[in-house]
């Protein structure tokens, strides 16, 4: 019987960890800013910083919403347009 061994580099590994790292440290961002929103709902800031958060989590639906929110509070708001432009973007490819 041949026991078949694959190799996996220390790069392989650290990619991955770092990834996991990064989507954990991004989802503990998420749920701050979800605080913030919770005690403050009227801070398009936080909702901006929710959106950023769930862009890089990949969750380009709700960062879209989020992005809306914050633009109706803050219609000025020019980056949570531009960013919120980027995530429908990505969601039509």
């Amino acid at each position: 019987r041949v026991v078949r061994i694959e190799r996996v580099s220390a790069w392989d590994v650290d990619d991955a960890l770092a990834e996991q790292l990064a989507q954990a440290e991004e989802q503990r961002i998420d749920g701050a800013n979800q605080r913030v929103i919770d005690l403050k709902p009227d801070c398009a800031a936080a909702y901006y910083d929710l959106a950023n958060s769930l862009t890089k989590l990949k969750q380009f639906t709700e960062s879209i919403a989020a992005y809306h929110r914050a633009i109706e509070l803050k219609p000025d708001f020019a980056d949570a347009r531009a960013n919120r432009d980027q995530a429908r973007a990505v969601l039509k490819k």
